[in-house]
Order: C-alpha cells, then sequence, then structure tokens
C-alpha cells in the first residue's frame, strides 16, 4: 500500500502524530518505520522496496522502548506532503522546516 493508504488508515485509528525512522533488521537490512508516540510501530517498509510497498502488519523489527531520537516526527494531517517527500526521496529529509 502506499503511504497515502498508510496515513489514511492512521488518520482513521486517531493518530495525529507519526515518527519516520530508519531501521535495521538482525541481517543489516534497511527498513522505515513509521512509530507512534510510544515508539511503537504503525507501519513499515523496507527501503530497498521504495515508495508504495508499506505495510500495516508487524514486523519482525526490534522493539523500541520509546521514541528513537533520530526520528522525525510529522503532524498529521499538516505535514503529510513533507512525510511524502521523505518517503519518496527514500528517507533523505531533504529540506529541512524551521522547528523541526
Amino acid at each position: 500500500m502506499d503511504l497515502n493508504e498508510v496515513i489514511r488508515v492512521l488518520l482513521n485509528q486517531g493518530h495525529k502524530t507519526v515518527w519516520f525512522y530508519e531501521a535495521e533488521d538482525s541481517t543489516g537490512a534497511k527498513a522505515f518505520q513509521l512509530l507512534d508516540r510510544y515508539g511503537d510501530e504503525q507501519a513499515w517498509r523496507w527501503v530497498g522496496d521504495g515508495a508504495g510497498r508499506w505495510r500495516i502488519e508487524n514486523s519482525l523489527l526490534p522493539v523500541h522502548l520509546g521514541v528513537p531520537g533520530c526520528a522525525t516526527e510529522y503532524d498529521l494531517p499538516a505535514e503529510r506532503l513533507q512525510l511524502l517527500a521523505q518517503d519518496v526521496m527514500n528517507g533523505s529529509a531533504g529540506l529541512v522546516l524551521p522547528g523541526k
């Protein structure tokens, strides 16, 4: 599913904020996760899959004890376009907005 669909699901579940995080599994394979305010995974995709291959079922990626400090916070739906841009750029933050 693409990230727009994931965002719709998250908004319908009452999520107003997500954190975009680059994770790594035990083999070193890189993935992106969308986390909630507790650091719980809400969606994920392998970096190599590219945009459009997000999954909302749980992955086998390591569990977080809170949001990792290097995760990027996005308020939904206001910052949806910035989140979509980071996804399309395969994790590159691109332009950083003031206050972020």
